[in-house]
């Protein structure tokens, strides 16, 4: 593969780079949910004040679980984004180029069931690959 079609596969690996991110977050805020709840179970939460300056763990696990649900939002608002981005320039490239990298970058198809989807054997989806690798980094400009 050349540099520019490396250049170009990076851009369409933005699809899945996003959603790693967006399982990260997942994975990130159940953590926090089983830490407030083990500490929910533990505590002694009577309703009562505790006097000044007495911070509550449950109140402050519960700030870093809205932000961590915060980040998963962002997180998938923009999977979302780089989605559309993605796919509209591989629908674009039409023909099987085109279908071969919506399979494989938007659809996250592995190439067993992109060559089985299109038709085509091993080497020619391949081939199709690189030829539409190159449109893209035609019409993003690549160098």
């Amino acid at each position: 593969m050349t540099e520019r079609q490396l250049k170009a596969k990076a851009y369409m690996d933005k699809y899945s780079d996003a959603l790693r991110r967006v399982r990260q977050c997942e994975e990130q805020l159940e953590r926090e949910q089983i830490t407030v709840d083990a500490i929910r179970s533990t505590s002694d939460n009577d309703g009562m004040p505790h006097g000044s300056g007495t911070s509550d763990p449950t109140a402050d696990k519960a700030v870093r679980l809205v932000d961590k649900g915060m980040d998963l939002f962002e997180a998938r608002d923009k999977a979302r984004q780089v989605q559309r981005e993605v796919f509209e320039v591989a629908y674009n490239i039409g023909g099987v180029e085109g279908d071969v990298l919506i399979r494989r970058y938007i659809d996250l198809m592995d190439w067993v069931d992109v060559c089985d989807a299109v038709g085509y054997g091993w080497s020619q989806t391949h081939m199709y690959h690189r030829i539409g690798l190159d449109k893209v980094a035609d019409k993003l400009r690549i160098e």
